[in-house]
């Protein structure tokens, strides 16, 4: 395998090997710490426009099948590992992961000792990188990645939103209509099982159009970059409140929701990108363990027309809001998903309790 580096804004050199398609990649440099789900990771679109490092040491021993992803794409601009698995084990399985990146045409190293690079976007913050299996002299990756504009600077949402609205083909029951910023299956999954039929927008839809569809309640998915990016997105977002619909955000579509309320966003020094973030409802004695995705996070100022409702026991940042003027207006920094028993995440059971 052809040798590869990874460096990052700051001129620290990671040296590896490539596993996936050859080329050279810019992107942010992000830390993922779960032991399994990389198919999940992969196929999510909050990973758009990032350099995802996977900081468990053995990746692929389950291979890949068409069951697991969270859509039909690859969303990461490049993948690092510590050591990628060409043999797989599981009945499940369709294929390896070495052919899973070649076939979408992901760069990726391995040979990496991802949990230094983890330690140090920790320490450092996390920073825009270049991937590069090409590359003989690291040093002029140096000077090329400070002329390299960061992935947020791009309109990411516009990457992976649906060029045309995703109606069900009949009612089955209430209609959510989905503001698709970067929809993940899991949660579509979890709303169809709880009876609703599910009506997919594109992420600059009109107020009127969505409410025109007269939808039950209205959800703001999950998505990469930053919030402050994509234009018009809040002004939307602000009327489609004033409709008096439940109204449910998650993850990207939380921050978009907070922005409509007064409150503001920063940059997160690393991110959430992981399944084990511990969060704490207020009023609730017990945690619960999260699964999030996000580099951006909530500040909630007493001038805003929302309320913090749930709290990272980590780093104390914010995880979910409500309106102080309807309570039926609420989100969710961390992603539903099912429990130990396979039963719909109770964010969601919540939310289609309010549906009208």
């Amino acid at each position: 395998m052809e040798k590869a580096f990874l460096v990052l804004d700051d001129g620290t050199v990671f040296e590896g090997r490539s596993c996936g398609v050859s080329g050279e990649i810019s992107g942010e440099v992000v830390f993922q710490t779960d032991v399994v789900g990389y198919q999940e990771v992969l196929t999510s679109p909050s990973y758009r426009g990032q350099i995802v490092a996977l900081t468990y040491p053995l990746i692929g021993n389950y291979g890949v099948n068409s069951q697991d992803g969270e859509s039909d794409g690859v969303h990461p601009r490049g993948l690092v590992l510590k050591e990628m698995s060409a043999l797989y084990s599981n009945f499940r399985a369709e294929k390896s992961l070495p052919d899973y990146l070649r076939e979408h045409g992901l760069v990726a190293v391995c040979g990496v000792d991802t949990r230094a690079l983890a330690v140090h976007l920790r320490d450092h913050g996390e920073m825009k990188g270049l991937l590069s299996t090409g590359a003989k002299d690291p040093g002029k990756l140096q000077k090329q990645i400070k002329e390299t504009p960061s992935a947020y600077d791009e309109d990411l949402v516009s990457q992976v939103t649906p060029a045309a609205a995703m109606l069900p083909r009949e009612k089955k029951g209430p209609l959510v209509g989905v503001m698709d910023f970067g929809m993940r299956r899991g949660l579509i999954d979890q709303l169809e099982s709880l009876g609703c039929s599910i009506a997919r927008l594109p992420a600059f839809s009109k107020a009127e159009e969505v409410l025109k569809l007269k939808p039950g309640g209205i959800l703001l998915s999950p998505g990469p970059g930053d919030p402050a990016r994509p234009q018009g997105i809040v002004e939307e977002v602000k009327k489609m409140m004033a409709a008096g619909l439940p109204l449910l955000g998650i993850g990207l579509g939380h921050q978009f929701l907070g922005l409509a309320q007064g409150a503001r966003v920063k940059k997160m020094h690393p991110g959430h990108h992981s399944g084990n973030q511990p969060v704490r409802e207020a009023g609730q004695r017990q945690s619960r363990i999260t699964a999030q995705s996000h580099s951006f996070v909530l500040e909630v100022p007493e001038e805003a027309s929302c309320r913090v409702t749930h709290v990272n026991l980590n780093d104390n940042s914010v995880e979910g809001i409500q309106s102080k003027k309807d309570p039926g207006i609420f989100s969710v920094q961390f992603i539903p998903q099912r429990d130990e028993n396979g039963c719909p995440d109770r964010v969601l059971q919540k939310f289609v309790e309010c549906l009208k």
